[in-house]
């Protein structure tokens, strides 16, 4: 079940079937991002089953746009100005967020579970920017 808008609702999407990922989630249990068609469709369909936190994903896409697109000067100014870090800001507006996501990424942000211990898994991501740089981090 689809509960609400979040930062990258229509900005991700399934590695493994190039569908939409999506909020899911329920009282008992936090939102997460997960594959649409697998949970709509069945294995079949998407073998992707990973469901993720939406705030832990949130957090890593946008401190990796922040490692990826500020330059060293450009963190310079951001220190001597005393201004947040574009992931504070990001995240305090999500309206503002979703906009400047909208500027920086060229095309969908692409996620893959992936193994991260012998017992977790999570999501790497992949994304072109505007800015001809290329994102991609797996949960460290």
């Amino acid at each position: 079940m689809c509960l609400s808008s979040s930062l990258l609702s229509g900005f991700a999407t399934c590695a493994v079937c190039d569908g939409p990922l999506t909020i899911a989630g329920s009282r008992k249990r936090d939102r997460c991002y997960g594959c649409s068609r697998h949970r709509n469709r069945g294995t079949t369909v998407c073998t992707n089953d990973l469901l993720e936190s939406v705030t832990c994903v949130d957090r890593r896409v946008l401190k990796e746009i922040e490692r990826t697109v500020l330059t060293p000067a450009a963190r310079r100014i951001v220190l001597e100005k005393r201004l947040s870090p574009l992931g504070d800001v990001l995240a305090s507006d999500q309206v503002a967020a979703r906009q400047a996501l909208a500027m920086i990424l060229d095309g969908k942000v692409r996620f893959t579970p992936v193994e991260f211990t012998a017992d977790a898994r999570t999501y790497r991501f992949e994304a072109k920017l505007a800015l001809g740089r290329i994102l991609g981090a797996t949960r460290r």
